[in-house]
């Protein structure tokens, strides 16, 4: 009679090549994903740098030159410097978004007419 020998389960160079396998798609992915969360955040803080010039026509129509622009944007998105109306309907905001909520953007300096973003790939 003739011994049928079966194989059963995997060897152990098979299940190493599998993990290893794994192992680098894993970190395809999360590299991946870490590069969607920032172009997430910086999509957000061009949105809402949008909504912040907006804000500053409306609140500076009619105002003097120097009147403070206040409640912009809430305090945990970012901070808000050299905030006045020109006097003429407009005025001009530089914002510096907190830790994480920015993205790629340092900074943005809005004005009733435009918006100007600081930062690598901003």
């Amino acid at each position: 009679m003739k011994k049928i020998n079966f194989k059963k389960g995997f060897t152990l160079i098979e299940l190493l090549v599998v993990v290893a396998i794994i192992g680098i798609l894993a970190s395809v992915v999360l590299a991946s994903l870490n590069t969607a969360r920032t172009k997430g955040q910086t999509a957000a803080f061009k949105a809402e740098m949008t909504q912040v010039r907006t804000s500053i026509t409306l609140f500076c129509d009619g105002k003097a030159a120097s009147t403070a622009i206040t409640g912009l944007i809430g305090s945990t998105f970012g901070t808000v410097a050299n905030n006045t109306c020109d006097g003429s309907g407009g005025g001009t905001a530089t914002i510096t978004p907190t830790a994480g909520k920015g993205g790629s953007c340092t900074s943005a300096t809005v004005t009733d007419s435009s918006i100007a973003f600081s930062g690598t790939g901003c």
